[in-house]
């Protein structure tokens, strides 16, 4: 009897947990049937392979009939080869794709093994100046990058007969050529196709039900979606989709499709990261020597958003599943199953290794065999042509007859290229975006990498320097709420029309009557949860995950020797195809049973935390609520009412329904190539992250780190003040920790592939519970029984009103009356309050995991109060923490309240009546702008060209060089450093920013900014390691005094200035930077010992 096939459910292959990456659907074989029980799809199944056994040559009606049920030859257009090849084409064209693939790859190891230190040696010597428009032109190694495509896409194009008969199209199905590829300059170092802007995603059905079923595709806003509403198969002529109004069938769509098809087949050639030394060294170094079978996993998973966005499609051959022989070169090899299920009469042994090469990540669907192959097709002629033109440059002799030279030569050579990888790899190890970049150039992983433990241990300690912060400092305590306040969704829920005022949301009225003291104090209770909660989980959840990676690293290098080893011999690579170690197949799993368990617990914790981050947008919508652009977003529906006694807004985050916010320049009327480039910017970066990370089923199209990754990227461009207009620095934390966690998640998944086991169609919520519980057992709170975070019901009133009464005066609603001494002291008593009411008692309570005491004590330590403290008294009055301090001997700096927000209540008042006047006018024009409204818009290729224009002004750094200049400065006259040898020499100004951040001379020190400080630390050979956030590291690469005097000054944290790198920090940010410095060890008196003033 067949197995069971996995729940039938189109949202549960969506869910959460996937991260927007899912194999099951990315291709037909694995394509979920909506509207099917799980009964039909057996039967489906069932007869599918009957037939496939019957008619492997066609006609095979039941299979094109279920493609059309899919909206195969509907809104897409028919695979390669049409709806139903015949089996045996399928097999002599994979053959011949996968010889050509080796053929190719056999030159190329014979050019690299030979000559790889002549290559290198050009490479290094045209790369200076690449990146620079200007000299780009005359350059010899851009000249080669371009020409080597034109080639490439002549050879690719002209293949044999067995491929061709895939390539061409008779009808409406798709071809498969590619063009020369044409990329935008600003996305030239992600691949993520963001330029197809998703219009609408639900396609609806495709036949009247019950007979069809709810299809999704992505539809974008040029003209060259595709829809067949007719019967003959004949090239359709351009139409509108009646549903949706979107563009279809324009003349040039096969010519926009060809030209698009390699950024998808081969997105890390086809963009500008070859112009990256370092990427193009280890690009030819690992592809030249290693077998082509070594990179099939990778190669599968680069070409996820073409196969998800149907930019590429395959074959579909039901009931087969593909795997690559290397006994004999490089074949493939087909099976009888579907994705982790093999069929019932394969044998045991059979089956075995069936299980074992699905969980090796080396089993692929037919249609994702067949793109792959065509990716390396053209990955290897690519890398064959630009090694040609490399070595005609260089007068090699490239023939296949020439004589290889003797071992010993070949040994050097590839000892020497070896070095220079693990320089390469070692510094991309210091740097996020660096590392991100070179994975797409290197072998697959065989271990974690150690660059996560690093950054997870830099979000450990952020998080707990935030929680000391809040907790003793009520300014900053009042700055999160008030840049929460600053990104609440309620603020894209306002109505100028008081006739639809029972269409807004029942959160808006909160931020509409904030001057009110009531609807204020309401507010403040949101707030309030959403600071605390993201803080507390934060300072939890990056040390559960540290923890439990750090454990199960610990554990996989005791239960396998060779863990991690790679081969230090110059090898095809093809026994790295056994690393890393399995555990997850059914027979390995008997004999790990324990590892399996602590590595999916893992996985599910790591990707719920990560889930934590997308709530942020898609619960929370901190991207529309945001002031620079809630102006170009609407809602399309409130949140859920909750009932509570101080609050009606929704508390939950996992568990809070979806909010459903969208662009405002979708709407067809709005003319968006009239507005300026700042608000046609807010508008783009909008919807990416409204398309990308927001909308459940849209980021299914791309994957969640992809998404992330670019924001990020961009968001650290070279001229952070005109991004910070956009990404604040809530929304640049958020992202960086999304980024983070989901490239993490991505990591672990291919090195042992796990969402067939816990993902969201393939178990039910309970397991993953289970799993969760597992993972954050002992050493967290568990969130999910947090998730409402309720705490206003357990904390005294009165000391809550104090605290709203402090935040009220720092916005000018009252006058001054607490001291910040007594405020901190109102701060002190709720943080007590909070553990002992609230937190200890429902994480006792909780069903499931639990903190133990130690994770407890450790939140106690800093928040720096505990449980016990401050209890509670009716009759207790304020008292001055500061004056009890300093009774003590502390010193205390007296300081008042601070008068940045005391503005805040004349604001609002002005606000209020800008918005009762706005409303007036509103009700008198709204009749006449009906009448005279412009017809609506269908397709304006205007706004195209209006975007592109906007985002070439924003342009990311330029690519760092491989060897760093050297300094210049003469050193001979500097006294003596502890080491005997002359100290470096700081330039003034450098200098005077030291002297200010460490406060040398009271209230004459200069303001300084973080610009400046970074030009202060780079005197001293630190380098920013920009990961995005609102905290940044400083790691040391080089300097004055060696590495082992000051191991705790390897790498500082510090945070960074709101307003943009160039505006002045307040001075008591830059004294906290030389707090942070003093921390570790970096003091100004350290700093003389090897440093003087120039």
């Amino acid at each position: 009897m067949a197995p069971e096939p996995p729940p039938n459910d189109y949202e549960a292959e969506a869910h959460d947990i996937y991260l927007g990456k899912n194999r099951r659907l990315a291709d037909p074989v694995f394509f979920p049937a909506s509207k099917r029980s799980n009964h039909e799809m057996r039967v489906i199944e069932e007869t599918l392979v009957r037939e496939m056994e019957l008619e492997p040559d066609g006609p095979r009606e039941f299979t094109k009939n279920v493609m059309v049920l899919w909206g195969w030859g509907i809104c897409t257009r028919w695979p390669p080869g049409g709806p139903v090849p015949r089996l045996e084409d399928f097999g002599k064209a994979m053959d011949a794709m996968a010889a050509d693939v080796h053929g190719h790859w056999k030159e190329i190891q014979s050019l690299v093994r030979n000559h790889e230190d002549a290559i290198r040696d050009w490479i290094l010597r045209f790369s200076p100046g690449i990146e620079k428009q200007e000299s780009r032109d005359k350059n010899m190694l851009y000249a080669g990058i371009q020409q080597s495509w034109e080639r490439t896409v002549k050879t690719f194009n002209d293949c044999a007969d067995d491929i061709k008969i895939f390539m061409k199209s008779d009808s409406i199905e798709s071809d498969f050529e590619i063009d020369v590829p044409n990329y935008p300059e600003y996305e030239k170092t992600r691949r993520l196709p963001f330029s197809f802007m998703c219009e609408n995603f639900l396609m609806g059905h495709t036949h009247a039900p019950p007979e069809g079923r709810d299809h999704y595709v992505a539809l974008y806003s040029h003209p060259y979606n595709f829809f067949n509403d007719q019967s003959d198969g004949e090239e359709l002529e351009p139409c509108e989709c009646e549903c949706l109004g979107c563009q279809c069938n324009d003349e040039a769509s096969r010519e926009f499709y060809k030209g698009q098809r390699i950024l998808f087949l081969a997105p890390h050639i086809a963009s500008c990261d070859l112009q990256d030394p370092n990427c193009l060294l280890s690009f030819i170094h690992y592809r030249g020597r290693q077998h082509p079978s070594v990179f099939v996993k990778m190669d599968n998973d680069m070409t996820f958003i073409g196969r998800r966005t149907y930019h590429l499609t395959g074959p579909l051959i039901p009931n087969r599943m593909v795997s690559f022989d290397i006994s004999k070169g490089y074949r493939p090899k087909l099976w009888k199953g579907w994705a982790s299920r093999p069929n019932p009469e394969i044998s045991g042994g059979s089956k075995e290794e069936y299980d074992h090469l699905w969980h090796q990540g080396q089993l692929f669907g037919a249609s994702e065999a067949w793109i792959m192959l065509q990716s390396q097709r053209a990955t290897y002629h690519y890398l064959r042509h630009l090694l040609g033109f490399i070595c005609r440059e260089i007068k090699l002799q490239v023939s296949p007859k020439a004589n290889p030279k003797p071992p010993g030569e070949l040994e050097r050579i590839f000892r020497s290229s070896r070095a220079s990888m693990d320089v390469i790899a070692q510094r991309a190890l210091a740097n996020w975006f660096a590392f991100t970049k070179q994975q797409a150039f290197l072998p697959p992983p065989i271990q974690i990498s150690p660059r996560y433990m690093q950054d997870l241990q830099f979000k450990m300690e952020v998080a707990e320097k935030h929680i000391q912060e809040l907790f003793s400092d009520p300014g900053y305590f009042f700055d999160c709420i008030n840049t929460l306040k600053g990104h609440h969704w309620a603020n894209i829920e306002m109505q100028k029309d008081e006739t639809m005022i029972n269409n807004r949301g029942l959160a808006s009225i909160y931020v509409e009557k904030y001057v009110e003291e009531d609807y204020r104090h309401i507010l403040y209770f949101d707030l309030i949860r959403g600071v605390l909660r993201r803080s507390i989980f934060e300072f939890y959840m990056w040390h559960a995950a540290y923890t439990r990676l750090q454990e199960f690293q610990t554990t996989m290098r005791k239960t396998f020797k060779d863990y991690g080893k790679e081969e230090e011999s110059d090898t095809d690579g093809t026994k790295m195809l056994q690393q890393p170690p399995m555990f997850l197949s059914d027979k390995a799993r008997r004999a790990h049973a324990a590892l399996a368990e602590k590595y999916l617990s893992l996985v599910v914790l790591l990707r719920y935390d990560a889930v934590f981050f997308i709530n942020e947008f898609r619960k929370k919508g901190i991207h529309a609520g945001d002031h620079t652009v809630f102006e170009v977003a609407y809602v399309d529906q409130p949140q859920e009412e909750t009932q509570s006694r101080q609050n009606t807004i929704q508390k939950k985050h996992y568990g809070a329904p979806d909010l459903k916010c969208r662009p405002k320049f979708r709407n067809k009327s709005l003319r968006v190539d009239e507005y300026s480039a700042d608000e046609i910017l807010r508008m783009f970066f909008f919807n990416s992250m409204d398309n990308f990370i927001s909308d459940a089923l849209n980021c299914t199209n791309c994957g969640i780190t992809e998404a992330a990754g670019y924001l990020q990227a961009m968001s650290r461009a070279h001229d952070p003040d005109s991004t910070k207009l956009i990404f604040t620095d809530l929304m640049d934390d958020t992202i960086d920790n999304l980024n983070l966690l989901s490239s993490l998640a991505d990591h672990l998944e291919c090195l042992w592939p796990a969402m067939d086991k816990v993902g969201g169609a393939a178990v039910d919520e309970t397991v993953r519970r289970r799993y969760f519980d597992l993972g954050s057992k002992d050493i967290s709170i568990n969130f999910l029984n947090f998730d409402d975070f309720d705490f206003e019901k357990k904390i005294p009133t009165k000391r809550l009103n104090r605290l709203f009464l402090f935040f009220d005066e720092l916005q000018g609603f009252k006058d001054e009356s607490i001291s910040m001494g007594h405020a901190r002291g109102d701060l002190k008593r709720f943080g007590a309050s909070l553990l002992c009411k609230f937190i200890c008692p429902l994480n006792s309570e909780g069903r499931g995991s639990k903190a133990n005491q130690e994770a407890i004590s450790r939140l106690e330590k800093a928040m720096g109060v505990s449980g016990s403290d401050y209890v509670f008294n009716v009759k207790e009055t304020p008292f001055n923490l500061d004056e009890i301090k300093a009774a003590k001997g502390a010193k205390v700096h007296l300081e008042s309240q601070p008068s940045s927000h005391r503005n805040v209540a004349a604001r609002e008042k002005d606000k209020a009546r800008e918005r009762q006047q706005e409303r007036e006018a509103f009700k008198d024009a709204v009749w006449v702008e009906r009448d005279g409204m412009a017809e609506v818009y269908k397709y304006n290729p205007r706004w195209m060209q209006s975007l592109h224009s906007a985002l070439e002004q924003l342009q990311l750094p330029p690519i760092p060089g491989l060897v760093d200049a050297l300094s210049s400065l003469s050193l001979q006259s500097a006294p003596k450093a502890p080491d005997g040898q002359p100290k470096g020499v700081m330039k003034k100004r450098e200098w005077a920013t030291l002297e200010a951040v460490y406060n040398v001379h009271g209230s004459a020190n200069a303001a300084v900014s973080y610009a400046q400080l970074k030009l202060a630390m780079g005197a001293m050979g630190y380098k920013e390691d920009p990961s995005g956030g609102s905290h940044m590291r400083f790691v040391r690469q080089d300097g004055r005094w060696p590495h082992d005097v000051l191991p705790k000054g390897e790498n500082v944290i510090v945070a960074r200035t709101h307003g943009g790198e160039r505006a002045a920090a307040a001075k008591g940010k830059a004294m906290d930077w030389g707090k942070r410095f003093v921390e570790r060890g970096l003091t100004f008196d350290f700093i003389q010992q090897w440093y003087v003033k120039g």
